[in-house]
């Protein structure tokens, strides 16, 4: 039996603070044992990261520590491979540095470490209306150490026309500031 859930805390699955509206569904299934057993399915996990990955950038509060180690984690990268996409500054300890709230970025290496991460998983995530204009017009909020929690992204299931094509994609308004 299977059963949609309004709203699911995907934030343990993603990395990042998300909620999922009408998209996770509860699964009650009997085992071998005749035993009741409970799980929460998700629908594409890659693409709602992706999608969430995103939208996390496009808003303009300072990315978290741990934000920065999800980010880039979703993006599929090394520590490395973000600092090459950046450019190969910052170095990969700085980014180390970040990752565990030991330093923090400044807000040009913020938007170029946004910036990267969205262009390299743009391409997973069709419902999210990105272009890299928009994540460069991101007037971040806060100097310094961020650490209040952003608001919760909220994402959902839609059918949306990408490529000549219509798919069941995860997709988010953009809430203000």
């Amino acid at each position: 039996m299977a059963t949609e859930i309004a709203r699911y805390d995907a934030s343990a699955l993603v990395g990042l603070n998300v909620i999922v509206v009408n998209g996770a569904k509860e699964i009650i299934e009997v085992n071998g044992d005749h035993e009741q057993v409970s799980y929460v399915e998700v629908p594409n996990l890659e693409e709602l990261s992706a999608a969430a990955a995103l939208v996390r950038c496009m808003m303009p509060q300072k990315l978290l520590g741990s934000e920065i180690r999800a980010l880039r984690k979703i993006a599929g990268m090394t520590a490395r491979e973000l600092s090459e996409a950046m450019g190969g500054q910052p170095a990969i300890e700085t980014i180390s540095r970040w990752e565990n709230d030991h330093e923090f970025a400044g807000g040009y290496a913020e938007s170029v470490l946004r910036l990267a991460i969205c262009e390299r998983v743009k391409e997973c995530a069709p419902g999210v209306d990105y272009s890299a204009d928009k994540v460069n017009r991101v007037k971040l909020i806060g100097n310094g150490k961020q650490t209040k929690v952003p608001p919760a992204i909220e994402l959902r299931r839609m059918l949306v026309r990408h490529d000549h094509r219509t798919n069941n994609s995860w997709t988010a308004e953009l809430q203000a500031a």
